[in-house]
Order: structure tokens, then C-alpha cells, then sequence
């Protein structure tokens, strides 16, 4: 909120309270000062979080522990994409003058993680760029055997036939081992069934949602990188 409609409000409250403004001066120093000693101070809003209601949140939490219960940690599982903006260079760095920032690079890979709650069961994750065959691969560094599933498409997007891939193996990862499972995913539209799924129950999160409550959305692709 701009400061002089912070201005205008506090003369219409003065007149409102019958403050006398010519011994109170309402000035952008005065405002200032307002500000440092009630420690307000602007602030940047980050993510989709501002957009989901609390009550909302308190809601799904429940039904999904509720959904978890159902299963042992061993066997509950998330599923989550991030964008990897790999040739975008640093946005701060130390100098002793001012520095020009560069264009943003658009040049990106997504990967997908999937753990589950206890993190002793962490899948190969997928990486998908545009190329088909990436030149990293050839000459002795083939992908096959590296710990990555790595898939392409047009715009290096999460398709639903890729999901569907993977779905199904995981599907099949879980019937070998005679275990019933719990998956919870987002619900972009890429994120579709398209086969029945024997040992694999998909919960989907609402809207908006998984920066409050989807466990890869709070910090765990850093953990599961680490690890």
C-alpha cells in the first residue's frame, strides 16, 4: 500500500477522532517513524500459500490424516514436481557498487520426486527435458544404470503420458512386493489415471493446496537431494 493513501487515512481518522492535525503534522516523516515503532514493514508474499483460507487448510489436513491412518508410514507415499532453471544465474551477489542483473534464462528441466513418509523408501526420480537423446548421454555416459528416469517433451513439462509410465511402474513396483500403498499428488491436470491400479490408492490434493499441506512442497526435494 502506497504511502500517501497511508497519508490520507490517518487525516480522515484525525478529523474522524477530532484530533487537532495542525499540532499532530501527519508528514512522510511522521509515517515513517509510525512504521519503525510498530515494526511495520513491507513485505514480499510468496507462493500460492496467500491463497488458500485457513479453514480450508484445517480441513484437508484432517481428511488426509484421516486417509494416512489408513496406511503405515512405510506405505504412504508422496509425489511432487519442481522446475530446474539450471543456465539462470544467481539474483543477488557482494559488490561494492550497484550491478545489473541478466535476463532471466527460460532454459529448464523438471523433475519429479516421490518418497515416502518415513524417507527410507525414496524412488529414482524422473528428469525431463526437451531432448530425446541429450548430448550428456552419449560417449560412456549413457543414463542407463545412473539413478534418474529421464524422459522428454515439448516444452520439458510433466505430460499425463509420462505420469501414466510412471504410475504404472510404480503400480507394479508395489504389486512385486505385495504392498497396498497410499500415493498423495497435486491436482494438475497432467496427473490423470488412465490404467486400474491394484496396489496404489492416488489421493489428489485440491487447488491451491500443497504449499500448506503436500510434504515435497516444504522443503523435502532439498532433503531428498542431500540424502
Amino acid at each position: 500500500m502506497a504511502d500517501d493513501v497511508l497519508l490520507l487515512k490517518a487525516h480522515e481518522l484525525a478529523e474522524r477522532l477530532g484530533i487537532d492535525t495542525t499540532q499532530l503534522r501527519l508528514s512522510n516523516g511522521w509515517l515513517q517513524s509510525f512504521k519503525k515503532r510498530n515494526g511495520i514493514r513491507s513485505h514480499t508474499l510468496h507462493g500460492e500459500g496467500g491463497a488458500v483460507e485457513a479453514d480450508e487448510v484445517r480441513d484437508e489436513r484432517l481428511e488426509l490424516q484421516e486417509l494416512v491412518a489408513q496406511f503405515t508410514p512405510e506405505n504412504a507415499f508422496n509425489f511432487d514436481e519442481k522446475a530446474l532453471f539450471y543456465r539462470s544465474a544467481p539474483n543477488r551477489t557482494l559488490a561494492t557498487t550497484i550491478r545489473k542483473g541478466k535476463k532471466k534464462e527460460k532454459q529448464r528441466l523438471t523433475l519429479a520426486f516421490c518418497c515416502n513418509a518415513t524417507g527410507s523408501d525414496k524412488l529414482d526420480p524422473i528428469g525431463i527435458g526437451t531432448a530425446k537423446n541429450p548430448r550428456c548421454f552419449k560417449k560412456g555416459a549413457a543414463i542407463k544404470g545412473k539413478p534418474i528416469l529421464y524422459k522428454s517433451s515439448k516444452n520439458a513439462w510433466m505430460t499425463s503420458v509420462i505420469f501414466d509410465e510412471w504410475l504404472h511402474l510404480f503400480n507394479m513396483r508395489m504389486a512385486a512386493a505385495n504392498r497396498k500403498v497410499l500415493l498423495v499428488v497435486d491436482n494438475a491436470s497432467c496427473h490423470k489415471i488412465l490404467r486400474n491400479l491394484t496396489h496404489v490408492t492416488v489421493h489428489f490434493l485440491p487447488s491451491n493446496m500443497t504449499s500448506a499441506v503436500q510434504p515435497l512442497d516444504a522443503g523435502k526435494h532439498l532433503i531428498y537431494i542431500v540424502v
